[in-house]
């Protein structure tokens, strides 16, 4: 049994087109943010949530809650600090 060339047509086609909408979904090599900034931004901002952590179990009296004042500061600003750094980005790119 010999297979033609125009038999794999459609799959190349098909394949063709789906490699296309995986590089639009992903975007090109510029258009992508910078994660080691995203990440530094992460980072400075986890260790100001940890300062404030520190000065809130300082104020308060709970003192065995310490470890959790800790996490849940440095938490925040990794969160806070990559959410904002993606929008800063994201402003960069729509303007370009």
């Amino acid at each position: 049994m010999l297979i033609s060339c125009e038999q794999f047509a459609p799959l190349s086609h098909a394949s063709h087109y789906i490699t296309l909408n995986v590089n639009n979904l992903i975007g090109n090599a510029e258009e992508q943010m910078n994660f080691k900034m995203l990440v530094f931004s992460g980072i400075m901002t986890a260790l100001v949530g940890a300062i404030l952590g520190l000065v809130v179990n300082h104020t308060t009296s709970a003192r065995s809650r310490q470890p959790i004042f800790i996490i849940a500061g440095s938490t925040l600003g990794f969160v806070i600090g990559v959410g904002y750094e993606a929008v800063q980005q994201n402003k960069h790119e729509e303007t370009d």
